[in-house]
């Protein structure tokens, strides 16, 4: 009897052990960090004279010298329209010429891209709640072009509020057609 009781003990603690190792990695998260929230036109402009400066600097290291450059304008957002201006403004400021059309092959580009994050918990800190996490990031990707090369990229993530997203959100052009569906 007491051979089976340690024949049993030694079973079952060999298939615990057999099925607690598993060759899958175990998720990690990183280190805490913090990330910038865009809530006014403001922080637009901020955003625009960063990505000029970043713009700025790799014309100097690649290029060596600044040159006029096409900035392609993007309607297709609120955002985008009045980030058009603001980045011009910006790269002026920084002693680059901005083409009003595009004669030669090197331009600067720029879009963005919203994620949504539809299952974001308020977690409870120090015994409070914080606020709320916002729902939707946009990351804003600006990048200077020369032909079929790309000389240089920028990406700028931010979080936005939740009802603000209609401002990063691609405009509906009303083309007079009509949608409509066939059911037999």
């Amino acid at each position: 009897m007491n051979f089976i009781i340690r024949l049993f003990c030694v079973v079952a603690a060999a298939s615990f052990t057999i099925g607690c190792a598993n060759q899958v990695p175990h998720p990690v998260t990183y280190e805490y960090s913090e990330q910038q929230k865009m809530q006014a036109a403001y922080h637009w402009d901020l955003l625009a004279k960063d990505v000029a400066e970043d713009i700025h600097q790799a014309f100097m290291t690649k290029i060596g010298s600044v040159h006029s450059i096409y900035l392609a304008q993007n309607t297709s957002t609120q955002f985008n329209k009045a980030f058009y201006e603001l980045l011009s403004e910006a790269l002026i400021d920084r002693g680059m010429t901005i083409k009003l059309r595009q004669d030669g092959s090197m331009h600067i580009e720029y879009n963005v891209q919203m994620l949504y994050h539809p299952e974001r918990n308020n977690q409870m800190s120090h015994g409070w709640r914080q606020t709320s996490m916002p729902h939707r990031e946009v990351i804003v990707t600006a990048s200077v072009i020369d032909g079929n090369i790309c000389l240089a990229k920028v990406n700028s993530i931010y979080y936005i509020n939740d009802l603000d997203q209609e401002m990063y959100r691609v405009l509906r052009v009303d083309t007079g057609e009509k949608d409509f569906s066939v059911t037999n």
